[in-house]
């Protein structure tokens, strides 16, 4: 139906998060963020990072958060394209966030666990796990679920970062969890 090119080139590794019938905003290598018309592949916006952006965006509520590899996590207006607040962390950000009622949760390759007001980016608390953390947290019932590379399956309480429990799965692990609602378990 269509293609879609940016001016500037790049790869895309980000993958689209398609809000509704009208557009959808991804990543690039060239460290851009855009959003795409669906309807017809045109450009709406796009917004600059300095690094590239394989983390894929999540939208809510107006925002459109992304990490970028130039050590921020963004949130765009998802109307206009402008910048709303940028968090600082100590490394890049290549998953993805997760929101839970007004609060970010992503991981960063400095190891940490974060959370952020979504209003104003303002880092609530962080928590540091001991080795490297490449998976995107999932949250669920004021827990957010992570492993990492030390081998640990973290659950983290959304409140305070406070550990709830922590399993040695005698594995790195680089995907992320996968929550059994139902059930009420992390696999």
């Amino acid at each position: 139906i269509w293609q879609y090119a940016p001016a500037g080139g790049g790869a895309f590794y980000s993958s689209p998060c398609v809000v509704n019938d009208s557009f959808l905003y991804i990543g690039n290598d060239n460290g851009n963020l855009y959003a795409v018309n669906t309807q017809d592949g045109s450009e709406k916006w796009a917004f600059p990072t300095q690094g590239q952006v394989r983390s894929s965006p999540i939208s809510i509520g107006g925002n459109v958060i992304v990490g970028s590899n130039d050590r921020y996590l963004y949130s765009v207006d998802s109307f206009t394209g402008l910048l709303r607040w940028k968090a600082h962390t100590g490394d890049q950000i290549i998953s993805s966030p997760s929101v839970d009622n007004q609060f970010v949760y992503f991981v960063c390759y400095d190891n940490y666990l974060y959370c952020v007001d979504i209003i104003d980016g303002e880092v609530k608390w962080k928590k540091l796990s001991f080795g490297l953390i490449k998976a995107s947290p999932r949250v669920y019932g004021g827990a957010v679920y992570v492993g990492s590379f030390d081998k640990i399956l973290y659950k983290v309480d959304t409140a305070d970062g406070g550990e709830i429990w922590s399993k040695n799965i005698q594995g790195q692990m680089e995907n992320s969890v996968i929550l059994d609602t139902v059930g009420g378990a992390a696999v």
